[in-house]
């Protein structure tokens, strides 16, 4: 026993001398210019050929196979007629959920940011649970509750707003809170000394200076409605509409499935994979413009309105109203299909090899993702951060376009690129399903994690690093003694947003493997084969699993997590 002892002990001892020299070997070779240039060149390319071709691939798609799309859309007039109608659904749908969120988003995250009380606290914690509830599930959940409230059916629209704002406005206040908790207070006590109300102040003084977390909340909002395919999907097939209300993203999602049988559908799902880009581009842009140029504070002061505003009991009015819509509107609602599931909780065991499998599947998928993001996210935020390309700048701005696509879309321009043009040129490898889910669930959840961690880089006082370099540290050493500790949370964050997105992730994946087995896929599928006891078991397994994740989040990354 003391001799195994004492080999466990040298066995030890040598695994720490052999990454003791790896680590000597990476810090010289780190040394070499020459060596640091192909590095950050080479995680450049990764990103432009694994995320930036593949996403867009479908822009020079489309034109090259026009004769075939104009005879499938413009031959078959109903088609086209289609296609009008779901990008006026989304279009307006994401405009209108967007504005609500706008609306009590706001004041909520006012409350949030500014309220140390229990209850706040509270609140605080609960916001995070329809954005830790897999979409797929939050729809099954909104679209069996409503109908069950009003005991009657609900027009499809109806259900859409009320399913899109339940998945949005956690983003609004997380995002417009984060902006509070940054913002410096001073300001606003200074204004209040000086005379001005506390409305006044709020309006006048602290909406604009925290203006770009209210665009972030915006931006994620519509792009979130824009993107939301599984959810969508599945309300619509509860309330009977699927066949005459679709959004873009559903009718690009039901010609991906009819494309097996009638190859045309997939010139025609890919038309409209264009169009859906385009006006996220267009969108994003166009409200990043109006907001930077629209001034918020309005010069004129309506005193007697904003002096009554600002009485105490106009602000609890206002935190209590934002926070029972929140409850009422998001947190009820994604949570009900819980209580479904555990009346059926029997047929989990019935299904218990299908469902489990499908779970399994979508963590080997994950694991993937997260790790490839990692490995290959952080030397381009080094690149961006602290690189001296000119090219640089280019790269920054390209990172942020894949952020506001639409995860269907960007699933028919792989799908497209992986296996329509790749695949034939490389035969020795196999595009299956799960390389092909991989690959998608990578381009989506890519530039979050390097936007996350180059963000962290961006906020860290360089005169550390400069110190380290004069005082003859190698670039690798720099790196992993001065940058690394300092911003490991952020890429613990990074991390976390990848795994919990990829799971999470139905569109995309429908998009390039409709028969992929990937746990909200599975509750899309049930759905639709009218099976609504295995949904709603599916649905209770995935939720539950996925609130253990925050649990544990929340306790190893604590406010990073």
């Amino acid at each position: 026993m003391q001799d195994h002892g004492h080999n466990s002990i040298w066995g030890e001892i040598g695994m720490a001398n052999v990454l003791h020299k790896f680590s000597n070997k990476l810090s010289l070779l780190s040394k070499n210019r020459v060596l640091r240039v192909l590095f950050g060149t080479f995680s450049v390319l990764f990103f432009i050929f694994f995320v930036i071709v593949p996403s867009i691939f479908v822009v020079s798609y489309v034109p090259i196979n026009w004769v075939e799309i104009s005879s499938k859309l413009f031959t078959e007039a109903e088609n086209f007629k289609l296609v009008i109608e779901s990008l006026q659904v989304s279009i307006l749908l994401s405009i209108f959920v967007a504005f609500i969120d706008v609306l009590f988003g706001i004041p909520l995250a006012f409350y949030l940011a500014r309220s140390k009380g229990r209850v706040s606290t509270l609140m605080n914690t609960l916001i995070e649970i329809p954005i830790v509830t897999p979409t797929s599930a939050l729809g099954f959940s909104v679209a069996l509750f409503w109908p069950l409230v009003f005991k009657e059916a609900l027009h499809a629209y109806s259900i859409l707003v009320l399913l899109h704002v339940a998945f949005t406005i956690p983003y609004m206040v997380r995002s417009v809170s984060a902006a509070l908790t940054d913002f410096d207070v001073s300001y606003e006590i200074a204004s209040k000394t000086l005379g001005a109300r506390s409305f006044t102040a709020i309006r006048t003084i602290t909406l604009p200076l925290v203006k770009a977390g209210i665009l972030t909340g915006v931006i994620l909002a519509i792009a979130r409605s824009l993107s939301e395919t599984g959810a969508t999907s599945i309300a619509l097939t509860l309330t009977g509409a699927l066949e005459t209300t679709n959004t873009a993203p559903t009718l690009i999602y039901l010609w991906r499935l009819k494309s097996t049988e009638d190859p045309t559908f997939l010139y025609a799902g890919a038309f409209v994979s264009l169009l859906l880009i385009l006006i996220s581009f267009i969108l994003f842009f166009g409200i990043k413009l109006f907001i930077k140029k629209f001034k918020l504070p309005f010069t004129k002061v309506y005193l007697p309105l904003e002096t009554e505003l600002s009485k105490g009991r106009w602000s609890r009015l206002r935190s209590i109203v934002t926070s029972l819509f929140f409850i009422v509107i998001a947190l009820i609602p994604s949570t009900f299909s819980m209580l479904y599931g555990l009346g059926h909780i029997g047929t989990l065991f019935k299904k218990f090899y299908l469902i489990s499998n499908s779970i399994v599947f979508s963590f080997i998928v994950a694991f993937a993702v997260t790790v490839i993001d990692l490995v290959f996210s952080i030397p381009l935020a080094l690149f961006i951060a602290r690189g001296s390309s000119r090219f640089k700048s280019i790269i920054d701005n390209l990172v942020e376009i894949p952020m506001v696509f639409p995860t269907v879309a960007v699933g028919i321009s792989l799908n497209i690129f992986w296996l329509n043009y790749i695949s034939p040129s490389v035969p020795f490898f196999a595009f299956n399903d799960l390389v092909l889910i991989i690959l998608a669930h990578v381009a989506i959840t890519y530039s979050f994690t390097v936007r996350t961690i180059t963000n962290a880089m961006n906020a860290l006082d360089q005169s550390f690093e400069e110190a380290a370099k004069t005082l003859g540290a190698t670039p690798f050493s720099t790196f992993t003694k001065v940058i690394y500790p300092q911003i490991k949370s952020s890429i613990f964050a990074g991390a976390i947003f990848a795994f919990t997105r990829s799971i999470d992730e139905t569109g995309a994946t429908l998009a390039v493997a409709p028969s992929a087995i990937t746990a909200p896929v599975i509750i899309v599928d049930f759905v639709k084969k009218g099976l609504l006891a295995d949904a709603g078991v599916a649905t209770l397994t995935l939720i539950v699993i996925s609130y253990v994740m925050l649990l544990i989040i929340r306790k190893v990354g604590g406010r990073h997590g």
